[in-house]
């Protein structure tokens, strides 16, 4: 018998009894644990107006039925795992999934971090179709630093959806393997004074019509800036990013690569809206399908956007009547300067195709040249852009037979000057020269 007993609490030791899972639905407030963990939601849950839950580090939230997790007007969802230990929210059924978690008025202290999210699916009518795993109205909630992935929608955005006054802060995420029915198959951004914060996210494998990796719509204005948005998809146009109508829109310093869409715009297109496009790396982007598609790199349809210090090379338009490989202008006006458009390649035309457009290009460096002030036609000495590297080079610098990029200090003398001190060069990555 104390042989057996013995046994008995050596098995306690090794295998420690686990709580037995709560089931929640309805109003939810206070802290849910990790020693609780798990919590199946077997019913619409919300956390009500001017109250607070937590969600510990390592509880796993899981869905019995598609349900949604609202956070109504001025309440706060506190998510915060750690590096080690996530908060889990998925679905007992992955194939119909949960309505994700829908911020409404939401206070603005609101935070989901170290987090992932899986499974989400927006259906219905508006707006319950908007936002696979996350949906903003009113509302600017901190989403970092989590695993956003398998989601979907009917309409925009597939992971993450930003609607209407909403300027959530969405940075060092990884977005992959999300898709919409229509626009956003990893974030979208729509209505007026909307301005959320896309910082160095990486965003890859989303599909949608519009906009793969990111669609900014309706007036919206994001600022989408040091992202690596990669391998998105689009069956119609912006593999990587979608904007239209959005006049306040910036891009600056992301990594926009191997992207694909079937109409136009492998990397951006930009239809409707005065958006900034600058310090990108735009490059391995596609186009084919589509009778006559274009712009490879960038596709510009009814829109006058600024773009200056980029460098696009590699990206591609094949089919019938396929232009534009780098650049393609669509009764479009842009103003393009200090970039780099090299080694692009499209069935017929420049690499810049002015198409119905009237684009204005100074101090650039286009392959096979084009007008304008301070345009140059001479190799930029990429790295190794074979590899991704594409750092224009000065060979053996600074020494007196030293091989020089043309496109050091080669920039409009007016623009900034570079972090050195010295005039801009030419393209998204500027050579420093040291002791200057």
């Amino acid at each position: 018998m104390r042989v057996a007993l013995t046994f008995l609490l050596a098995a306690v030791v090794l295998f420690p009894l686990t709580a037995k899972a709560i089931d929640v639905w309805g109003d939810q407030w206070g802290t849910w644990t990790r020693d609780n963990s798990p919590y199946n939601v077997v019913g619409e849950i919300r956390v009500p107006p001017e109250s607070t839950l937590v969600i510990e580090p390592g509880v796993l939230v899981n869905f019995q039925g598609h349900c949604k997790f609202i956070v109504d007007s001025l309440a706060t969802l506190l998510a915060v795992g750690t590096e080690t230990d996530s908060i889990i929210f998925t679905a007992e059924q992955p194939n119909s999934g949960w309505h994700g978690i829908r911020f409404l008025y939401a206070d603005s202290t609101c935070q989901i971090s170290h987090c992932r999210l899986q499974y989400g699916s927006a259906t219905g009518s508006y707006p319950d179709f908007y936002g696979g795993a996350i949906y903003c109205y009113y509302s600017s909630p901190t989403i970092s630093s989590n695993t956003i992935s398998d989601n979907s929608t009917d309409s925009h955005g597939g992971a993450i959806h930003c609607c209407f006054r909403s300027s959530p802060t969405i940075t060092n995420n990884a977005i992959v393997g999300n898709s919409s029915g229509h626009s956003g198959g990893g974030i979208g951004c729509v209505g007026y004074y909307s301005r959320p914060t896309i910082y160095n996210n990486y965003i890859s494998g989303n599909l949608a019509i519009f906009g793969g990796g990111i669609v900014c719509y309706d007036n919206s204005s994001p600022v989408i800036g040091h992202n690596t948005i990669v391998g998105n998809l689009a069956g119609d146009q912006g593999g990587g990013i979608y904007c239209y109508g959005s006049s306040d829109a910036t891009i600056s310093h992301n990594t926009i690569s191997d992207n694909w869409a079937y109409r136009s715009g492998g990397g951006i297109s930009c239809a409707g809206s005065g958006t900034t496009v600058s310090h990108n790396i735009i490059s391995g982007n596609s186009v084919s399908g589509y009778e006559h598609p274009g712009g490879g790199g960038i596709h510009c349809t009814n829109s006058n956007p600024t773009i200056h210090n980029n460098t696009i090379s590699g990206n591609r338009v094949s089919g019938d009547g396929g232009c534009g490989g780098g650049i393609f202008c669509d009764a479009s006006n842009p103003i393009i300067t200090n970039t780099i458009v090299w080694g692009n390649v499209a069935s017929w035309g420049p690499e810049i195709d002015e198409g119905s457009g009237n684009p204005i290009v100074a101090y650039c460096d286009v392959r096979g040249g084009f007008p304008g002030q301070g345009n140059l036609n001479c190799d930029p000495l990429f790295g190794d852009s074979a590899n991704g590297d594409f750092q224009i080079t000065w060979q053996n610098y600074p020494e007196p037979d030293s091989t020089k990029s043309c496109c050091v200090d080669a920039g409009d003398p007016n623009s900034l000057l570079d972090p050195d001190g010295t005039r801009a060069d030419i393209g998204a990555l500027y050579f420093h020269q040291y002791g200057v």
